[in-house]
């Protein structure tokens, strides 16, 4: 049915009427085939609707009265009221054809958008669905791609370091530098999978750890030329370095001595409450045959400390194998010995190690006991700028090393990692987060 909306308001001119005046303007829907309709508005009396001039309103008393100076609603606080009954007469009368609207008088009220079909909100909800699984797809697998461009990125910064100050070195500039050759994916792999508030204990062959920790390659010059600006102010051998702001503890010249010491570190950790960090002990085969191996393991394990002891296995010591240092299954076979958790990986693989570290240290946090790593790697360079390798090695097994083994990583190991990790997708937390999303999108759809 056809109906018409009106607003009439009418107030009187004393201000003793005014003080006693009904509440805002009333409106009347009226239908053509219906009786009429009032709307009570705020304030407004309990009077009967009456008619006046052909446009009902109501007034106190039932009666609508129009004296000489009485006017139609004006001014600022009659056009509000004439506004916000014009509101709710359009609110319960609806949109039809012939409304007055904000455009002026004859233009239509704006139309209800259509209801979209069900099959169509299906296939709005699984295409967005398909875009949120395909953007967290592709975060994933840049956060891995990022992850191993980072890893390659310190390994050609530890190789440049490698050969700049074994050359510096050989002129007389320095008078001593450890190399790193063979054991960059180890170094860079572990130091990745701690954190920040851990505690690292080096030994001498583990640059690779103190760059990733943010120790710059200028600073690794400062300590190596003991000039002003290192922070050991000279008092230490080149390799030697530390770094109380990135908990990188210094380097101590004399074998495994660190061992003892990042126990006693692990245990003042663990009278913290609440700590969530470990200690990092790194050292290697040949410090695997000093007693003080012996003495930090039995501590560790039988006062429970949150220590990861991580064994550089690179098959010398110095000049002495590893078949001539001991017979036993290397240096994880010692861990069951000592009744505490072990891994063995391939060092080289730089990806490999960094899983196996993350998941020691998770154990090490959670049960705040001590685990051994033992990562097999090699040595490819010397075992010092004092050291000639070619003495007691054959030239055969080291160049099968630099052919092979330690080509792979880089090569093959790390590309897979990445194409099987971004097919699968094992990660279901991202699944979760992407199906909340679409399940968000559709419902604030659904309330537009």
């Amino acid at each position: 049915p056809t109906h018409s909306v009106s607003c009439v308001g009418s107030y009187p001119s004393d201000a003793a009427a005014r003080a006693h005046r009904p509440g805002p303007i009333q409106a009347v829907i009226q239908h053509s085939n219906s009786a009429p309709f009032c709307i009570k508005g705020e304030g407004g009396g309990e009077g009967p609707c009456v008619r006046s001039g052909g446009v009902r309103s109501r007034a106190a008393g039932g009666r609508s009265e129009r004296g000489p100076k009485d006017t139609l609603v004006s001014g600022d606080g009659r056009g509000r009221a004439r506004r916000e009954c014009e509101a709710a007469a359009r609110a319960l009368a609806g949109p039809a054809a012939g409304d007055v609207s904000d455009d002026g008088p004859g233009s239509p009220q704006p139309s209800a958008r259509p209801r979209r079909s069900p099959e169509e909100e299906i296939r709005r909800f699984l295409l967005v669905v398909s875009v949120s699984c395909c953007f967290l797809w592709f975060v994933f697998l840049l956060s891995f791609c990022c992850r191993c461009v980072g890893g390659a990125l310190f390994r050609g910064q530890i190789a440049t370091i490698d050969q700049i100050f074994t050359q510096a070195q050989r002129h007389g500039r320095i008078s001593f530098h450890m190399q790193n050759a063979g054991e960059e994916g180890l170094q860079v792999g572990s130091a990745a999978a701690l954190e920040p508030q851990d505690h690292v204990f080096a030994q001498y062959r583990e640059l690779g750890v103190f760059l990733w920790r943010g120790f710059s390659m200028q600073q690794v010059a400062h300590q190596c030329f003991s000039n002003v600006h290192d922070l050991g102010k000279g008092r230490q051998m080149p390799m030697h370095f530390g770094s109380r702001a990135l908990n990188l503890h210094t380097i101590s010249s004399p074998l495994t001595t660190q061992l003892p010491q990042a126990v006693g570190t692990a245990y003042a950790l663990k009278q913290r409450a609440g700590e969530d960090a470990v200690v990092a002990c790194y050292f290697g085969d040949g410090a695997a045959s000093e007693g003080d191996f012996h003495a930090a393991l039995n501590f560790a394990a039988t006062l429970e400390c949150p220590v990861l002891f991580f064994c550089r296995n690179n098959g010398w010591a110095i000049s002495t194998p590893v078949h001539e240092q001991f017979r036993g299954d290397g240096i994880l076979s010692r861990a069951k010995g000592y009744g505490m958790y072990g891994y063995r990986v391939d060092g080289n693989d730089m990806l490999a190690v960094y899983e196996a570290t993350k998941e020691a240290r998770e154990y090490a946090v959670q049960h705040n006991k001590p685990v051994l790593l033992e990562a097999m790697s090699y040595r490819r360079g010397h075992h010092s700028s004092s050291d000639d390798s070619s003495t007691y090695r054959p030239n055969d097994e080291l160049e099968w090393w630099q052919n092979n083994n330690n080509r792979k990583p880089p090569d093959t190991n790390t590309h897979t990692y990445i194409i099987l990790c971004s097919l699968s997708l094992p990660h279901s937390l991202s699944l979760s987060f992407s199906l909340s999303v679409c399940v968000c999108v559709f419902v604030v759809r659904e309330r537009e």
